[in-house]
């Protein structure tokens, strides 16, 4: 299981729109010398809930206004699909 090998703390680091920051340790197998584990800082992104679905909506809307962008003679030469 993932949390035998990756402690998280609870509170974030960083949040923003997309997705949450959160400090951990990562454990890393000691080699079959006899060693113990050594655990590793590591930052962990998690993404927001839907928050792939909502990108995919603004892809849409991008593309479907640079479709009507590029229908005006007089904006054409923006080549507005191009940019997306």
């Amino acid at each position: 299981s993932w949390s035998k090998n990756l402690e998280l703390e609870h509170a974030p680091i960083g949040s923003g729109c997309i997705a949450q920051v959160y400090r951990g340790r990562l454990r890393q197998p000691a080699a079959d010398d006899g060693t113990s584990d050594e655990w590793q800082a590591v930052a962990v992104k998690v993404l927001h809930p839907g928050v792939c679905q909502h990108i995919d909506a603004d892809m849409m809307l991008l593309f479907a206004f640079g479709r009507l962008l590029s229908t005006s003679p007089s904006l054409r030469w923006l080549n507005p699909l191009s940019m997306l």
